[in-house]
């Protein structure tokens, strides 16, 4: 997982054109500020401790053991930019809003390490080769977020799935594909593309989202782009040559403020969408750190009156996700028999969460781990 987080920064890096210079805190050392009173405490005063508070300390002491490293695999991306790209007020704020997405990480992750054995026991586990997705969404459900990192072929072939299984199941309902990896058009609010030429002039020139989105299109479904124009365009053209991650726009893009005004700008477009439509069924493709449950300021959150289920898709979970949610044997075990008997396809490892409280914690309502060729 750590190479992971070392390999995202060197991507980062190298598309913002040079070395950036200034590093800000890991995530990691905000926790260790954050929590240093409870950490220094001596055996003797551990002990001492009863109930809930000796809970906490174990828990974070257990954090301290691999050095807050989940820590830095699930929030690093947000304290990548480069501060002396920022002004005085953006500093202050996100040094609060650092501090406030660990602390709401540890929050989440010790609920979990107190209610780890009834939280697994509501989950669903199964390894299956064929997944009817709309089997585990109500017919009620007018949201469904599908997050995703980035740039998985396998990934992108499951959501064109899911399109396809929700416009059978429901041939007259009006569906949308609104996705983060499209332009919208600032001028005109939400828009619906309509032609082919137009889902590529609005991807600019990502050929492999516009296959995506193109694929989608063709599922009969209504596409809708997300993106912030103004950001996606300055971070494409890499204004006055300055390195991405060394630029304001990167933290318009990638800061903890700054991911939270995008979710609020692509909730707007989403509102939108059902003002203009009530009888929506809305399939938002996002990255993972924008739809789950875990994140501060998530989309899902803000969009919490229609109720949104989400999807997580792929290999990679947080590591306190496969921690408190681990594949029982028997389900890991038939999925191996599968791929022994058909090698050349997919297992999807699915893990279900109907317990609100269960996925509120998981991060997502359903998981879906892919495992085969190319995969």
């Amino acid at each position: 997982m750590k190479n992971l987080t070392y390999i995202l920064v060197c991507w980062l890096t190298l598309w913002g054109g040079t070395a950036f210079a200034q590093l800000q805190k890991l995530p990691s050392v905000v926790a260790r500020e954050i929590y240093s009173s409870a950490l220094s405490l001596s055996a003797v005063e551990r002990a001492a401790l009863r109930g809930v508070a000796a809970q906490r300390v174990r828990h974070l002491k257990q954090l301290e053991k691999n050095n807050f490293a989940e820590l830095d695999v699930v929030l690093s991306t947000y304290f990548l930019p480069d501060t002396r790209a920022a002004n005085a007020r953006m500093l202050v704020e996100n040094e609060a809003l650092k501090a406030k997405m660990v602390r709401r990480w540890v929050e989440r992750d010790f609920y979990a390490f107190q209610q780890a054995e009834p939280l697994r026991r509501r989950a669903v586990y199964q390894a299956v080769q064929d997944l009817d997705y709309t089997s585990f969404i109500s017919p009620s459900a007018k949201l469904i977020m599908v997050g995703e990192n980035h740039y998985q072929q396998a990934v992108i072939d499951e959501v064109i799935t899911l399109l396809q299984q929700l416009r059978r199941r429901y041939p007259k309902r009006p569906i949308y594909y609104a996705s983060e990896f499209i332009y919208a058009n600032s001028s005109t609010g939400m828009r619906v593309l309509r032609t082919s030429e137009e889902i590529e002039y609005y991807t600019a020139g990502n050929l492999f989202y516009w296959e995506a989105s193109g694929r989608a299109f063709d599922t009969g479904v209504n596409v809708v782009g997300l993106g912030n124009p103004e950001l996606l365009y300055s971070r494409s053209l890499s204004v006055n040559k300055t390195p991405f991650l060394e630029s304001e726009v990167a933290w318009k893009a990638l800061s903890p403020a700054g991911v939270r005004d995008r979710n609020s700008f692509w909730a707007e477009i989403i509102r939108e969408i059902y003002e203009q439509d009530p009888d929506a069924l809305v399939v938002v493709h996002a990255g993972w750190g924008h739809t789950n449950y875990t994140q501060l300021n998530a989309l899902s959150f803000m969009l919490k009156n229609f109720k949104p289920f989400v999807i997580n898709f792929g290999q990679f979970a947080p590591p306190a996700f496969k921690r408190y949610f681990p594949l029982p044997p028997e389900v890991l075990q038939k999925g191996k028999n599968m791929l022994r008997r058909q090698p050349r396809q997919t297992v999807r490892y699915v893990r279900f969460f109907p317990s609100k409280r269960s996925a509120l914690v998981a991060g997502c309502d359903l998981h879906v781990e892919l495992s085969g060729p190319k995969k």
